[in-house]
């Protein structure tokens, strides 16, 4: 892939306060189509624009957000975080980087994220932390033990700390990792912990609602804003909620105001939530409201995506 032979055109550390702040101004990659918006989520941001024929980013550390612009011929914008390749043709998401563990949220749009080994399809509200973690032992039997010479090999072998089994509560993890739902589901109702943190949260979510039980998907996501109020993840749990709400259990006036939450706090979901509130407000019947927000959704944002929708919910003219 031209990635491979990427070409690093300039690199930025966020500032505290550029959480907020798009990057828009900032050099792109040769192919960047109109509308892409690269927002920093958190204060050690660094992004490097690669890529010569096909453009896109390398994180080397901390969480952003990505609002791509479909391309056309075939194009594919993509974001490398270490070993993982997230590739996509026009959608929104978030990669976080921690060492060389990656973790990939989509809000609108399908992406592919791919690592050595293995590869995922995620959808609108899905989340993966990615590469999955490896089976005890499978160094061993790939036959990837590392070399020492005779004299080095008993003193290396007695100083190293032996490979942990992972505990029973990290079997849904992974499971959900790689793409078993159902399963990872399956385990947390038989009883394996959901620890109380914000990522083991989400992903619970996620296992639930992409297994087809959205109900129980509500308790991680309320747990989330509930007991971590403040984390960066905080948002996008109040717009997964509104999501399962309206669009899974039809309870529109509940979803309203997880959408109200989540755009509340003036990310880069603002938008999209403002704009599914507005949905919501309408299918609630609360039409004087939805026309309210409808406005305010045309003034902070005259060029929106979603501006059709929201003037149909709204009953604004076209």
């Amino acid at each position: 892939m031209a990635a491979a032979a990427a070409l690093a055109l300039w690199v930025w550390r966020a500032t505290p306060d550029a959480a907020s702040r798009p990057t828009a101004a900032l050099p792109k990659p040769s192919s960047e189509a109109p509308g892409d918006v690269v927002t920093a989520l958190s204060a050690d941001t660094r992004l490097r624009a690669v890529g010569k024929s096909h453009g896109g980013y390398e994180l080397l550390e901390g969480r952003a957000h990505f609002a791509v612009a479909p391309r056309e011929g075939g194009d594919r914008f993509f974001v490398r975080a270490g070993a993982v390749v997230v590739e996509v043709v026009g959608t929104r998401f978030e990669v976080e980087r921690r060492a060389e563990r990656v973790r990939v949220a989509v809000t609108e749009g399908r992406v592919r994220a791919r690592w050595p080994g293995g590869s995922i399809l995620l959808g609108a509200g899905d989340t993966a932390t990615l590469p999955p973690p490896a089976e005890p032992g499978d160094a061993d039997e790939a036959g990837e033990e590392p070399s020492e010479p005779d004299s080095e090999r008993s003193t290396a072998r007695a100083a190293r700390a032996p490979r942990p089994h992972p505990p029973p509560a990290a079997r849904w993890r992974s499971l959900a990792e790689r793409g078993d739902f159902a399963g990872a589901h399956a385990a947390i109702v038989a009883g394996e912990p959901v620890r109380d943190v914000p990522e083991e949260l989400m992903a619970a979510a996620d296992a639930a609602r992409l297994s087809g039980h959205p109900e129980q998907a509500l308790t991680h996501l309320r747990q989330v804003l509930r007991r971590h109020p403040d984390d960066p993840r905080a948002p996008l749990a109040a717009f997964t909620l509104g999501r399962v709400l309206l669009d899974e259990l039809g309870r529109p006036a509940r979803a309203a105001d997880a959408f109200a939450r989540a755009r509340r706090s003036d990310g880069p979901l603002a938008e999209d939530a403002l704009a599914r509130e507005v949905e919501a407000r309408s299918r609630a019947g609360e039409q004087a409201t939805a026309r309210a927000l409808a406005q305010e959704y045309l003034r902070r944002f005259p060029e929106g995506r979603r501006e059709p929708r929201v003037r149909g919910f709204g009953g604004l003219p076209r």
